[in-house]
């Protein structure tokens, strides 16, 4: 197998090789998939040809060859490169380019397109469905401003929280990071760091704010005069302890109302695995009447438009005359549902374990992370049981 590496390609580099002991890949840094394989011959002679990766249908990687250097330098084959693979994706010649000046949505539509023949499906569909609902679709990726997705940076941490906000943030950095390779924009407006970037809001993940036994009383009655589906959903959060992404994707045949459990599919989890988590008595009710009343087809949650979660969540909270900020300034959000699960689980039972399982976490040391305020309320009891 070719030695491969991996560097910042440029004509002087490759160049710099020379002859190399046995065959040597290096991939470049800027087009996915994009390689250049240098062979030495047996008559003492070097080829140096340009590879394009491409994954098939069914996960076989497909080389195609583009040319050999120097008669195709780095910016012709990184250009032949983003040609051919318009042509493998779309079948056709009409794929973004600084030519058509696309839209943010058609941008997104042609960036997932090109990621899933990579062989990048999963993560390329996640991150462009966030960006979708995130972002206004019908506008120019050329008339992106700084000022712009500073605004939408922060109006989105007001309306969700700062992590989420992060996260939409990066992504649209990364989109456009691409938008910049295939030279529809000069410079990316969403670059992330210091010196002219976009920095990333302060996160505190170990100030985790959940329900008091007092406030979730209050906040469930008021969820009487709220839209069935969305109290359906916040009791459910609460009593399974799962994500937003995860509940929204959940299908019927995941539940299993006989058995009393419910099952998220890999790829509606963070961590890409599956989860199956028991069902308690109020999640089997409240499921069995949605059941009832729904059909039980499809998805649990089938039309329901997850974007006006946050005004639901906050009209419930003033109607159960429930502070949104606590004095430490921690906020209560939908979020808060699936703390809240974590938080009361590991105060009856003191078990981090079952805990950080049943929410899902890729480690218990997240887990801990998370809910490190309650394990230091709790050191004074460990500390007294130890008296003799």
């Amino acid at each position: 197998m070719p030695r491969a590496v991996s560097n910042k390609l440029t004509d002087a580099v490759i160049r710099r090789v020379g002859r190399p002991a046995k065959i040597m890949e290096i991939r470049d840094h800027i087009v996915t998939g994009l390689l250049i394989r240098i062979h030495p011959t047996a008559a003492g002679n070097v080829t140096r040809n340009w590879k394009l990766i491409e994954k098939t249908a069914d996960g076989k990687r497909r080389p195609v060859t583009l040319g050999s250097f120097p008669a195709l330098d780095c910016a012709s084959a990184r250009k032949a490169a983003r040609e051919l693979r318009g042509e493998i994706v779309t079948g056709e010649a009409d794929h973004v380019s600084k030519d058509n000046d696309p839209t943010l949505g058609q941008f997104i539509d042609q960036w997932e397109k090109t990621m899933s023949a990579t062989g990048r499906m999963k993560s390329a569909s996640k991150a462009a469905k966030a960006l979708r609902t995130a972002f206004p679709m019908d506008l120019k990726v050329r008339a992106i401003t700084r000022p712009m997705v500073l605004t939408w940076q922060a109006e989105h941490a007001e309306r969700t929280s700062p992590t989420n906000s992060n996260r939409l943030i990066t992504g649209l950095a990364g989109l456009l990071n691409h938008a910049v390779e295939l030279e529809i924009i000069d410079q990316n407006p969403a670059r992330l760091g210091n010196g002219g970037g976009i920095r990333k809001l302060p996160e505190n993940p170990d100030e985790s704010r959940f329900f008091s036994a007092e406030e979730w009383a209050a906040f469930d009655a008021a969820l009487n005069d709220a839209p069935q589906w969305f109290a359906d959903a916040c009791r459910i959060a609460l009593n399974v302890g799962c994500r937003l992404g995860e509940l929204f994707e959940l299908p019927w045949h995941h539940v299993d109302l006989t058995g009393r459990k419910v099952t998220f599919a890999a790829g509606t989890t963070k961590t890409g695995k599956a989860r199956t988590v028991p069902l308690n008595a109020t999640a089997t009710r409240v499921l069995t009447e949605r059941r009832d009343a729904t059909g039980g087809s499809g998805l649990v949650f089938e039309g329901c438009d997850r974007r006006t979660i946050t005004r639901h969540f906050n009209a419930v909270l003033e109607a159960a005359a429930i502070e949104k900020v606590d004095e430490r300034g921690r906020g209560l959000s939908f979020r808060s549902l699936r703390t809240t699960f974590g938080s009361w689980g590991y105060l009856k039972t003191r078990n981090l374990v079952a805990v950080s399982k049943l929410l899902g976490h890729s480690s218990i040391a997240v887990t801990a992370a998370h809910y490190s305020s309650l394990l230091d309320d709790n050191l004074t009891a460990v500390v007294a049981a130890l008296e003799q």
